[in-house]
């Protein structure tokens, strides 16, 4: 078989084989059991996956779609490799399994369609949330010291910023505390085209983003829900050193170079990020709604949050 299926097919699948019925909610998957069994002629009932881990995949038969630009600093990085300067990335995946060769400029019909088709999943999932389950405690819970052998927790590790590189997620255990207390980003990046996420952590409800885009360097602060405070101020291509700080009367400032400081108003951030601490990207829900999707174009040659 070399039909395309996915783990979200294993639901439906299982309950087809079981004669279960599916829940009303609305899932991804679908009955792949033709393909399981190997029935003659069997193809998959997906004409695309879309995948929403990093800034977002979809899969047609032999194309792989992702809607932001390749750079070196992406979902890989392949030596003496020189990206291509098309807006997304296509890959015939069956002859160019490295996915060495972006093709988007040769197939502008096809970009397009599945472009349209990531955009309806995005427009769907949001549609479609789920709130989160509220979870009851026992009247009489268990005091930790009654349970039997139980081991002590293990510290968590801090962050040892001279060894983070772009791509990197860290737990939000992880990461510098940033809770009701300032917080100062030192970031140096270098690139010709510079555009995309230094760094984030946040979601829908608290975090924050140092970001380029258009030619302007944003610290965007979400303090609750759809309350996001920014400064920007410009930023040339090149190799340039970022501070970017709120201090502790709750007062964003952007700095490049030894340039003058862009000031503006905000707040601290009033609890921990629940989200990981993504370096060069923002891979879940973006803090900024305003801020690009796409990883940084270029290099980190240096970050450290405290």
């Amino acid at each position: 078989c070399n039909e395309v299926a996915s783990t979200i097919d294993i639901l439906p699948t299982l309950a087809g084989l079981c004669n279960a019925k599916l829940p009303e909610k609305k899932i991804d998957g679908k009955d792949i059991k033709a393909l399981m069994l190997g029935e003659p002629g069997a193809k998959s009932p997906h004409q695309h996956y879309a995948l929403m881990h990093g800034p977002g995949t979809v899969r047609s038969g032999p194309w792989k779609f992702y809607p932001w630009k390749e750079t070196n600093s992406g979902k890989y990085v392949l030596k003496d490799h020189v990206p291509s300067k098309d807006p997304v990335q296509l890959y015939n995946v069956v002859t160019d399994i490295g996915e060495r060769s972006n093709v988007a400029s040769g197939h502008p019909e096809l970009v397009q369609k599945l472009q349209a088709v990531f955009d309806t999943h995005v427009a769907e999932i949001k549609a479609n949330q789920r709130p989160t389950q509220l979870m009851i405690r026992p009247a009489n819970p268990i005091a930790s010291a009654d349970l039997p052998n139980r081991k002590a927790k293990k510290p968590t590790r801090s962050l040892d910023w001279s060894k983070v590189k772009l791509g990197d997620v860290y737990e939000s255990s992880r990461s510098p505390k940033v809770a009701k207390r300032p917080i100062t980003i030192s970031a140096t990046v270098a690139g010709d085209e510079l555009t995309g996420i230094v760094v984030a952590q946040g979601g829908e409800v608290v975090g924050y983003s140092l970001y380029i885009k258009d030619g302007e360097c944003v610290f965007a602060v979400r303090l609750s829900g759809d309350a996001i405070h920014r400064v920007k101020t410009p930023i040339a291509n090149g190799e340039s050193t970022i501070k970017a700080r709120i201090d502790a009367g709750g007062t964003l400032s952007l700095q490049i170079n030894d340039g003058e400081v862009t000031s503006g108003s905000g707040g601290l951030i009033g609890k921990h990020p629940a989200e990981s601490l993504c370096i060069g990207h923002d891979d879940k829900k973006l803090v900024d709604t305003q801020s690009p999707t796409t990883p940084l174009s270029g290099k980190l040659i240096a970050l450290k949050l405290e």
